[in-house]
């Protein structure tokens, strides 16, 4: 795990109540999507700042759509970016 240093940004993340029901719903679906038991914090994250959220949802939308590769193959390509990237989430 990678510690924070001076140069790490934070995000106080909106209480669950306080999203938008377009949120709320998007947040729901990605839990079931990815059978999830938990909120997605990153979700949570991006919801912070709508317009920012919305794009995020609509490339999300684009990149697991119908395509050249099975989700399973995107699942497996974002996971090995991630880990080359050390992202901890």
């Amino acid at each position: 795990m990678r510690l924070p240093d001076a140069n790490s940004a934070s995000v106080a993340l909106p209480p669950l109540e306080e999203l938008s029901a377009e949120i709320q719903t998007y947040l729901d679906r990605t839990r079931e999507r990815f059978s999830l038991d938990f909120d997605p914090t990153m979700g949570r994250v991006i919801s912070a700042i709508p317009e920012i959220w919305r794009g995020e949802a609509h490339a999300s939308r684009v990149a697991y759509g119908p395509g050249l590769f099975d989700i399973a193959s995107k699942e497996m390509i974002a996971a090995c970016v991630s880990a080359m990237n050390a992202c901890d989430y």
